[in-house]
């Protein structure tokens, strides 16, 4: 029986929550080439969520191999530590650039940890389709995220 969908769950539980507790202090775009490039980068990310978030439905998590238990636990730790991203957001007064900001030594942390998370499900669902869609996702999200933390830093200068 199919379980995958709580991966799609998982991911967009905070998403949805975004909507409601936006960020504050989000610096004005004034570079036009820099958005051109982010447009592009989050083109690929788009087309990245819809298989990261589509594909799980007709996945199940399994426990058949080692790997099958290893990879589920990290995923369930990258989960976890994107969770924890989420919460310094809220808890620190949701500033943009907590949204970017390192968190235990990880660059744009809430770009890597869910990408990484997909991946590792991915693993575990022994479902190469949704590994492509992770990739593609990372191609994506994780510039447009370190473009973001870029920008963050030099409205602060």
């Amino acid at each position: 029986m199919s379980n995958g969908w709580i991966l799609t769950a998982l991911l967009l539980l905070p998403n949805a929550l975004y909507l409601l507790l936006t960020p504050r202090d989000v610096p004005p775009e004034t570079d036009g080439r820099r958005l051109f490039k982010i447009q592009v980068l989050e083109t690929v990310e788009k087309l990245g969520q819809i298989g990261s978030f589509t594909l799980p439905f007709f996945c199940a998590f399994r426990f058949d191999t080692p790997i099958d238990v290893v990879s589920f636990g990290l995923f369930g730790g990258l989960m976890a530590f994107y969770y924890a991203g989420w919460m310094r957001y809220v808890a620190g007064g949701r500033p943009f650039r907590l949204l970017f900001a390192p968190m235990a030594g990880v660059p744009v942390p809430m770009a890597v940890a869910p990408v990484l998370a997909i991946l590792f499900a991915s693993i575990n669902f022994h479902f190469w389709p949704l590994t492509v869609a992770a990739v593609i996702l990372g191609a994506g999200h994780i510039p447009v995220s370190w473009m973001e933390w870029q920008r963050c830093h030099l409205e602060a200068k």
